[in-house]
């Protein structure tokens, strides 16, 4: 009996949960439902808070089930802030139906004023595939005039010339009862970017102090202290759609490169097979540099030398895409001294991020190199506790790294709903 009434009782809770999950069709004539969109954001947005602003679409966790995929690439821009370009694509019924926006950033915007600038955008331009589904009567527009200000702003002459100046300083320090380290970093930028050029400068320096104990109190202390600070200078002159001009001049010292003093010139070209407009979704760039870099060493190298000269040259390849299908970022870098051709370097690293089929997905990352070009590395080698701190450099033939991960999702489709309740616990 017992069995008979738990029986009845699953089949009817079976019965009543069908029914709750089933949708009716809608009747003839009626709007389709709510635009599904699948938010895709690579170059990192606050998706949650987006999810929840926009609460006129069902947000979709998979492209293959969206109406819309909005798709929201970054780059820097000048004055220290980001342009992003946000890429509507329509799916679906919606297939061929595809636009383009663009959204700026200052260096002075904090992440609040970022996300509601890409919400803000991000409604406008989803207007024309809502306007077609069951919401549109619900929609409205407001519009709000600009301030006086901000259009006396819009005709105001910048003092700065769009100069744009950064500077940091960190302090940190860690420890356990054997082991004491302290950190000190800073550095300084400025920037200057227009249509016509792209001027740079910075400059850095870290310090860094480690002190260990041992449990044999008549063992000294070992300190471990390591040194390294920087400065670069770069010019860059538009040359069209595709290509670009200038060089680089750089300043560097390092503990742990037997560096005392290195300074380097190297004038460049470079060509986009893409428009550098493009650059937010995809380039692939072709670079060669050529100059001189002047060595002072702290102590005697490997070839005998505590100072030298050397002319060296260098080619890369960049490969950049942001696509519907993912993303996907490969680099190869070759160097040279001349005329000691056999001191080279390459060096070949990048990531893959692919959507293979519907909730599956595959990344890959690694890099690999063939070291060929250290020429500053000290005679006497490095000591064990030098190596085991990594406070010197040592030799070494080759390095590389390799991951690669899958991932696949796989349960509702839907992701509109946004809970915070207990997320520190």
């Amino acid at each position: 009996m017992w069995r008979r009434l738990l029986s009845a009782l699953i089949v009817a809770l079976c019965a009543a949960a069908a029914s709750l999950g089933a949708q009716e069709p809608p009747p003839a004539g009626a709007a389709p439902p709510a635009v599904r969109v699948f938010l895709d954001c690579p170059s990192g947005c606050d998706s949650t808070y987006i999810r929840k602003e926009l609460n006129f679409v069902d947000h979709v966790r998979d492209r293959e089930v969206a109406d819309v995929h909005i798709l929201i690439t970054a780059e820097g821009a000048g004055g220290g802030g980001r342009l992003y370009t946000i890429s509507f694509m329509g799916l679906r019924g919606f297939a061929g139906t595809n636009d383009t926006a663009t959204f700026l950033t200052l260096q002075a915007d904090t992440d609040d004023d970022v996300r509601r600038g890409l919400v803000r955008v991000l409604k406008l331009g989803l207007i024309r595939y809502v306007t077609s589904s069951s919401i549109r009567d619900s929609l409205d527009v407001t519009y709000r005039p600009p301030p006086q200000r901000a259009q006396a702003a819009q005709t105001t002459t910048d003092p700065w010339n769009f100069w744009v100046f950064r500077v940091r300083g960190n302090v940190s320090t860690s420890g356990e009862e054997s082991e004491t380290t302290v950190r000190l970093s800073s550095s300084v930028t400025a920037s200057r970017v227009t249509e016509g050029w792209k001027l740079s400068a910075s400059g850095s320096g870290n310090y860094r102090r480690s002190r260990f104990s041992f449990e044999d109190e008549d063992e000294e202390d070992y300190v471990a202290i390591s040194r390294d600070s920087s400065a670069s200078g770069l010019i860059v002159k538009s040359l069209g759609a595709h290509w670009g001009a200038g060089g680089r001049v750089s300043m560097a010292t390092s503990t742990y490169n037997n560096q005392r003093l290195t300074l380097g010139a190297f004038p460049a070209i470079e060509y986009n097979i893409y428009p550098y407009d493009e650059s937010t979704r995809r380039q692939l760039t072709f670079t060669y540099s050529l100059g001189l870099r002047r060595f002072n060493y702290h102590e005697l190298t490997i070839y005998g030398k505590l100072e030298e000269t050397a002319l060296s040259h260098a080619f890369a390849v960049n490969w950049d895409m942001q696509e519907p299908w993912g993303n996907l970022d490969l680099r190869f870098d070759a160097s040279q001294f001349i005329p000691d051709g056999y001191k080279y370097r390459l060096a070949i690293d990048g990531d893959a991020d692919v959507r293979l089929f519907k909730g599956f997905s595959l990344s890959l990352s690694g890099s690999a190199s063939r070291i060929r070009n250290q020429i500053y590395l000290p005679a006497e080698g490095a000591t064990d506790e030098e190596v085991l701190l990594r406070l010197r450099q040592i030799a070494t033939g080759y390095d590389y790294y390799f991951s690669v991960g899958i991932s696949y999702t796989f349960g509702s489709v839907f992701n509109n709903a946004v809970n915070s309740r207990l997320s520190a616990f």
